[in-house]
C-alpha cells in the first residue's frame, strides 16, 4: 500500500506550532441556540465549558471575539453581530496550556429547552 502525502502535510512526525492533535485538550463548549429566524442585527451568545478556558466565538468561520468562562462553566458574548442569511456560529475552547477543543460537528438545536439546543455550533438566520 503506498503513502499519500496531501498538500501542507509534514512528513517528519513533527506538527506545526498549534496543529499538533491534542488529545487531551478541552471538551468542546456548548452553544445555547437563540431565536433564529431574527431581524436583529447583533444578539447575545450564550454557554458553557470548562471552567476558565478562553472561548473563541466564530461567525462564518471569522474570529469575532473572545472571553473566558467563568468558575461555573458559564460565559456570554452580549452583542454578536450577524451578517444577512445563514450565520454559522462555532465556539472553540482553549486551556491554559494552549490546547483547542476539538472541532465541532455540523448542527444546532431547535427546541429551547432541549439538550439538542447546546452544541459547540450553531445556525442563526437574519432576515
Amino acid at each position: 500500500m503506498a503513502a499519500v502525502l496531501m498538500a501542507g502535510c509534514v512528513p517528519t512526525g513533527r506538527y506545526p506550532p498549534g496543529e499538533a492533535p491534542q488529545p487531551s485538550g478541552p471538551a468542546a463548549p456548548r452553544l445555547v441556540q437563540p431565536v433564529s429566524p431574527t431581524k436583529e442585527e447583533s444578539i447575545p451568545i450564550d454557554g458553557y465549558a470548562e471552567k476558565s478556558v478562553r472561548i473563541e466565538l466564530m461567525v462564518n468561520g471569522i474570529l469575532v471575539s473572545e472571553t473566558v468562562a467563568l468558575a461555573d462553566g458559564r460565559f456570554a458574548f452580549p452583542s454578536v453581530r450577524l451578517n444577512p442569511g445563514m450565520n454559522v456560529i462555532t465556539a472553540v475552547a482553549i486551556d491554559d496550556q494552549r490546547r483547542r477543543s476539538a472541532t465541532p460537528a455540523a448542527g444546532g438545536g431547535e427546541r429551547p429547552g432541549s439538550e439538542s439546543v447546546l452544541k459547540p455550533e450553531i445556525r442563526v438566520v437574519r432576515q
